[in-house]
């Protein structure tokens, strides 16, 4: 969390104390929970145990940092470790089941001279999709939701009465609601109550939308401003689809459009802060007549909600913005700058 941002009521990230060892067998056993449970941990331990690591490495910088770490090279290590000791473990199985012996050899065979090196691969892939389908019963016990985030990250279905807490943390506390959403994003798969917590909020509040949103960019939020705007329903069925190859990109978008929906307060300021939020991603990549076009864009959308709170700051705040980018000379600045207002 940045400094001067708001802390969570509880947090569901971990709290490590010392670094994995490669000759602790404990560690294994830590390292397997992580992977089934809580992978996002992994990253924690990264950032925790390497500071410096980019986002979004280099081939160059991930081995430059293999060499200078002793702990990322530990890391490493014992995940490769993992790989014959979880092929050990489910050929136990295999055996005890019943599967006859010359199958078990020849599987045995390929994951030990790495002949069939998707052998090892296919199996973690089998034991992760077991214990992920084994979630399902459990689903029911995973209550209050706090102790059901911590002890599992990975679990996929909304977690009885977690929207309904996140939106009284939001009515409690904004900054604080917001922060708690955060963790839930960052170390759980719990996005559908969150983005509901979110948007019923936003919805009831529609007076405040431009508050909401910029709050939401000082956590690193944006995804959620899109989310406030472009249905759920329609993202996760174009997904779906789209994965699977079947259905034509012009009957898939016309079946579930992904357009800004505009037809409430809330709605549309998210879609004007929708295109800003796009802008930022790709400003480095657009050109300078790209970006007053797209503050326009913006801006239509936020007159459309001007009766809601800050919308007249807001539309001054780009308006400007927009005007002096398509400025030519010194005295057209001055000029622009010598205006108390711009007219909504």
């Amino acid at each position: 969390m940045r400094p001067g941002l708001a802390d969570p009521p509880y947090k569901l990230g971990p709290e490590f104390k010392r670094a994995l060892s490669l000759w602790n067998p404990l560690d294994y056993l830590r390292l397997l929970y992580w992977v089934f449970f809580h992978p996002q941990w992994i990253r924690e331990y990264v950032k925790w145990r390497a500071p410096e690591y980019p986002q979004n490495p280099l081939p160059s910088e991930t081995w430059a940092l293999l060499k200078g770490n002793k702990h990322i090279r530990s890391l490493t290590a014992q995940a490769f470790l993992l790989i014959p000791l979880l092929a050990a473990a489910m050929l136990m199985i295999l055996s005890a089941v019943g599967v006859p012996t010359d199958i078990i050899k020849g599987v045995a065979f390929g994951v030990a001279f790495g002949v069939a090196g998707g052998v090892a691969f296919g199996l973690l892939f089998l034991l992760s999709f077991g214990l992920a389908q084994l979630r399902i019963p459990l689903y029911l016990f995973y209550y209050p939701p706090p102790l059901a985030a911590k002890f599992d990250g990975l679990i996929w279905l909304p977690l009885p009465g977690l929207q309904r807490s996140l939106v009284k943390a939001l009515d409690e506390n904004k900054p604080a609601g917001i922060a708690l959403c955060k963790e839930y994003l960052d170390f759980t798969m719990q996005f559908i109550p969150v983005e509901g917590a979110v948007n019923r909020v936003m919805k009831e509040d529609a007076a405040g939308a431009h508050s909401w949103c910029r709050l939401l960019l000082q956590y690193d939020l944006d995804g959620l401003i899109h989310s406030g705007t472009v249905s759920l329903r329609n993202r996760l069925w174009d997904q779906f689809y789209y994965g699977l190859l079947v259905i034509p990109n012009g009957k898939r978008r016309k079946w579930f459009p992904l357009t800004p929906r505009t037809d409430t307060p809330d709605r549309t300021v998210c879609a004007g802060f929708n295109v800003l939020r796009s802008t930022g991603r790709l400003g480095f990549k657009l050109g300078r007549d790209d970006v007053p076009e797209a503050l326009d864009s913006a801006l239509n959308y936020f007159r459309q909600a001007s009766q809601v709170n800050h919308a007249y700051e807001t539309i001054n705040a780009y308006a400007l913005l927009r005007d002096s980018l398509v400025c030519k000379t010194a005295l057209n600045i001055a000029a622009l700058f010598s205006r108390s207002a711009l007219p909504l």
